[in-house]
């Protein structure tokens, strides 16, 4: 017995001796694995749904995390494969052919076949109705080999769609949502399953947080084994977790830090403040449903009227600066550095004013409009809880800019109250002056800034009807390349010089600060931060 039990612990020390340097080989000189990343943000762990972009989970999944996403981007905002592993498009570009792989299994064991993927764009385009579909006119999906998929389209979009899907479209199970005509408010225990890098494990509501583990033998090597992401109340308890080493990172989708707290964590030992320019940036879109918004000449005259350096200095201090009147930021695809930053000019504001008629008739330094009645300009800030007093706070410069040229405001402050009247202002009924409002990350990386602006189909806010440039924003979805997409950008952007549908407020910096002391291996995506696509994948022990 006794010799049964040494020779059975020889076996175990042995065992555990193979088990070390296997795991060192794997490991390599770049660090060990993580056994558990924590990651903090300040979106509600509410909605455990993957047809949900909402909440934390929801959003994670922007990160190739639960669900496995086609096409994802690098840190260049340019397209990469993922589980479209690799894709042919055709000459006329109305045909994409691609792979994916094969031996991979959703998170309750089934394996993902060729039939999952046709379902996920039939439902996508006939049940939920998913705009990243229907604007490409997808007319046919057929199974050519049990993991390669042709996708046809009506027009020549092949190229965009692979672009315009990165990080937002991923595989369906169809044993699961085959049933549901009803996806975004199905509340089954498996409406979490995908066939991500990782699976949910549990959620702490006491703790506000959920759990998540990595998935065995997936077809690339994932570096982090388990994941946990913590919901905070705000801003401030987010930076003292992340200092006291409760969190490792932050992601927080189209919320980077506030750049006032930007001091409180630029020279905190062992924290990377996550610098970066922001892709997305806070901007006034004109209504054009209502006078004098959509009259060109008071657009003009409002644009000379703003304090450009007040409202960068508001909304972002001194990391930020002075946009140009094309309107989208640096960082993006398509920018044009050739045109010229906007200016703050209010002898040249009041002269346009004068000249369109815009004049004070009754002498109490508040002009009327051409036809003699009032003037009282509506600001509509957008109704965000993380950002509300900065929405209020940019919506009272503007308006206190506007008054210096003899033009009346009032500030929504029912919007900025109620969410429900606010979307009946800005989706419904589209009855502002001036909306303050902000671009996501997500939203200027292939569709720019300008998706704001047109109406519906296009966008849920957007008014601006002019031919020229809807078809200007079409020509988008069809891009066959980056040269010409930044081509149809900067065509965009001309358009903004002349008409100015919208004036960006200002160019700033996003701080998606994380902890530098225990991983290594960390990218920094401009506007989003570490907690990426590629994370999964990257990070090690130092």
């Amino acid at each position: 017995m006794r010799k049964t039990s040494k020779l059975l612990a020889l076996l175990i020390a042995f065992t555990l001796l193979l088990t070390s340097l296997v795991t060192a080989s794997s490991a390599d000189k770049k660090g060990g694995y993580v056994e558990e990343l924590k990651i903090g943000t300040t979106k509600p762990n509410d909605v455990f749904n993957s047809n949900s972009e909402s909440g934390a989970f929801g959003q994670m999944n922007y990160n190739a995390f639960t669900q496995a996403t086609f096409t994802d981007l690098d840190e260049n905002y340019r397209v990469k494969p993922n589980f479209m592993q690799s894709w042919e498009i055709s000459d006329d570009y109305k045909t994409l052919t691609f792979t994916f792989p094969e031996n991979v299994y959703w998170h309750d064991g089934k394996p993902v076949t060729a039939e999952d993927v046709k379902f996920t764009f039939e439902y996508l385009r006939d049940v939920k109705k998913s705009s990243y579909i229907t604007r490409f006119n997808l007319t046919d999906v057929e199974i050519l080999e049990p993991n390669k998929i042709r996708l046809t389209f009506e027009g020549s979009s092949a190229w965009a769609f692979i672009n315009r899907i990165a990080f937002v479209v991923y595989v369906y199970p169809k044993h699961i949502w085959e049933k549901i005509d009803d996806p975004k408010n199905y509340a089954g225990e498996d409406a979490v399953i995908g066939c991500g890098p990782y699976k949910y494990v549990s959620y702490d509501p006491d703790s506000q947080t959920s759990y998540y583990t990595a998935v065995d033998s997936y077809y690339r090597e994932i570096t982090v084994r388990n994941v946990s992401v913590r919901s905070f109340d705000n801003q401030e308890s987010l930076l003292m977790a992340l200092k006291s080493g409760q969190i490792d990172a932050i992601y927080d989708y189209a919320n980077p830090l506030d750049a006032t707290l930007a001091q409180a964590f630029m020279d905190v030992p062992n924290i990377d403040p996550g610098k970066s320019y922001n892709t997305g940036s806070f901007f006034v879109s004109f209504g054009f449903n209502k006078y004098p918004s959509k009259d060109l000449e008071f657009r003009k005259a409002v644009s000379y009227a703003l304090d450009y350096e007040l409202l960068r200095k508001v909304i972002a201090g001194e990391y930020s600066e002075v946009a140009s009147r094309g309107i989208i930021a640096p960082p993006n695809k398509g920018y044009d550095p050739t045109i010229e930053k906007l200016k703050t000019d209010l002898n040249e504001a009041n002269k346009i004013l004068d000249q369109a008629g815009f004049k004070d008739i009754d002498g109490d330094g508040i002009r009327e409009l051409p036809d003699g009645k009032p003037m009282d300009i509506l600001i509509t800030p957008s109704n965000n809880i993380a950002r509300q007093q900065l929405f209020v706070r940019i919506s009272e410069v503007v308006g206190e800019n506007l008054k210096k040229v003899g033009i009346k405001t009032t500030i929504d402050m029912e919007s900025v109250r109620n969410v429900d009247f606010f979307k009946k202002r800005t989706q419904q009924d589209q009855d502002y002056d001036l909306f303050i409002h902000f671009s996501t990350p997500g939203s200027a990386r292939f569709d720019t800034i300008a998706v704001y602006f047109p109406p519906k189909p296009h966008s849920n806010w957007g008014t601006y009807t002019d031919e020229k440039f809807i078809a200007a924003y079409k020509k988008l979805w069809v891009s066959k390349d980056n040269i010409e997409y930044d081509k149809n950008v900067v065509e965009l952007q001309k358009i903004f010089v002349e008409q100015i549908p919208g004036i960006a407020l200002c160019w700033d910096m996003a701080f998606f600060p994380y902890r530098t002391d225990k991983y290594e291996g960390w990218t920094n995506y401009p506007a989003w931060g570490v907690i990426n696509n590629e994370t999964w994948y990257t990070l090690r022990t130092k």
